[in-house]
């Protein structure tokens, strides 16, 4: 007989912002079988955070990066500290972002979020790095950067919301599909039948 061993890995959450004691959090999910988890950093600060908290856990790893809402504050200083951070703590830091597009808020203009999005997908290249994507209404610009920038990398796209079309050429390309919560919805049926 075969024993088999399940376990799981939560690709994408934010310590941070969780109100309960992290501590609390990371033993429940490895009750849960999750025995890995990737906290993720939206700007220099929340990514000093989640390091912070990646230090105290076995089995906590940490994205680091600008989410395209604080993508206007992704200057070359900060750019260069996400740098020093990966390579200072490259046992913990295993992917750049949550980077990427949003056109639905657009709490950065457009063009400033692409620039920023280029930034994260050339310091990944540079540190070989996954990247964690953010992409929201921004379908046909995210694919396109990703085209441009990003060969050979690995790619992860949170929260997928494309359709069809778009879920078949990120699978040819070989870039993984995070499905979230969101699945669950009543209107999410297209995303069901992607699924």
């Amino acid at each position: 007989m075969i024993k088999v061993s399940i376990f799981f890995v939560e690709t994408h959450t934010h310590l941070d912002l969780i109100k309960r004691n992290a501590q609390e959090v990371v033993k429940e999910a490895a009750e849960k079988k999750v025995t890995k988890m990737v906290t993720i950093g939206i700007d220099l600060e929340s990514s000093k955070i989640a390091l912070e908290f990646a230090s105290l856990f076995e089995g906590v790893y940490v994205s680091i990066g600008f989410h395209p809402h604080e993508s206007k504050f992704l200057d070359e200083e900060n750019l260069k500290e996400l740098e020093k951070l990966a390579i200072a703590k490259k046992n913990k830091v295993v992917a750049i972002g949550e980077t990427g597009l949003d056109y639905y808020w657009k709490h950065s203009n457009l063009a400033c979020q692409m620039e920023a999005f280029r930034k994260q997908v050339n310091l990944a290249e540079k540190l070989n790095l996954p990247l964690i994507i953010h992409n929201r209404e921004a379908h046909r610009n995210t694919l396109k950067i990703l085209a441009e920038e990003a060969k050979g990398l690995k790619i992860l796209l949170h929260c997928f919301s494309g359709d069809l079309k778009m879920a078949k050429i990120c699978i040819e390309r070989g870039y993984y599909l995070g499905i979230g919560g969101v699945v669950t919805f009543n209107n999410a049926k297209k995303l069901r039948a992607i699924v």
